[in-house]
C-alpha cells in the first residue's frame, strides 16, 4: 500500500489557514485487488443534488458503516456545503451525488459545521474539498503511480475502541 497527499498540503500548510481547505484530501493505493466497480467522480454538484455519505463513525458500533442523506445546500470552486449527519472517523468518505441514474463523488468529506466561524457556509454546514480539474488529475496520477513508495504509518491506536455516545 502506498499513501498520497497533494504537495501544498505536504509543505507544511495548515488547512486551518485561511484557502488551504481546498488541499485537504489523500488517497491510498493498495497493493492488491478489491474487486467490482469503483465510483465514478468529477460531475459537477448542483444546489438541491441528492447527497449521500458513508462511513464508520465514532459513535456506532466499530466496524459498521453507515449513511446519510440530504442535499447540496451550497458550493464554491473548492466545496460542497451539505447537512449530512456526519461524525469523527467519516473525514475522507465520498459525498456522493445522484446524477444520470447512478451516483458520482462530488466531493471528499473534511469537515463539520463551525459554530466560530463568519463564514455563512462553514457555520451552517458539514463540507467537503471537490473533485476539482486540480483533485481529479492528483487522482489519476496517484492511480498510474507505479513507484515502489513506502507503506504508511499506521495509524495512531485510541486507547480504546468502543462505541462512544455522542459525536463531540
Amino acid at each position: 500500500m502506498k499513501s498520497f497527499a497533494p504537495t501544498n498540503w505536504m509543505a507544511g500548510q495548515s488547512r486551518y489557514v485561511a484557502g488551504n481547505e481546498a488541499f485537504d484530501y489523500g488517497a491510498f493505493k493498495l497493493d492488491c485487488s478489491i474487486g467490482g466497480s469503483l465510483l465514478k467522480y468529477g460531475l459537477p454538484p448542483t444546489v438541491g443534488d441528492f447527497t449521500r455519505i458513508c462511513g464508520y463513525p465514532k459513535n456506532k458500533a466499530t466496524d459498521t458503516q453507515w449513511c446519510s442523506d440530504d442535499q447540496v445546500r451550497a458550493f464554491d470552486a473548492y466545496q460542497v456545503f451539505y447537512s449530512n449527519d456526519t461524525c469523527g472517523r467519516m473525514s475522507g468518505s465520498p459525498v456522493m451525488v445522484w446524477k444520470n441514474s447512478e451516483w458520482n463523488v462530488t466531493a471528499i468529506h473534511t469537515m463539520p459545521r463551525d459554530p466560530t466561524s463568519n463564514a455563512y457556509n462553514h457555520y451552517n454546514y458539514n463540507h467537503g474539498t471537490r473533485i476539482t480539474s486540480t483533485v481529479s488529475a492528483d487522482l489519476t496520477t496517484w492511480r498510474n503511480d507505479t513507484s515502489a513508495g513506502t507503506p504508511p504509518n499506521p495509524p495512531a491506536q485510541p486507547d480504546w475502541i468502543g462505541v462512544s455516545s455522542s459525536c463531540d
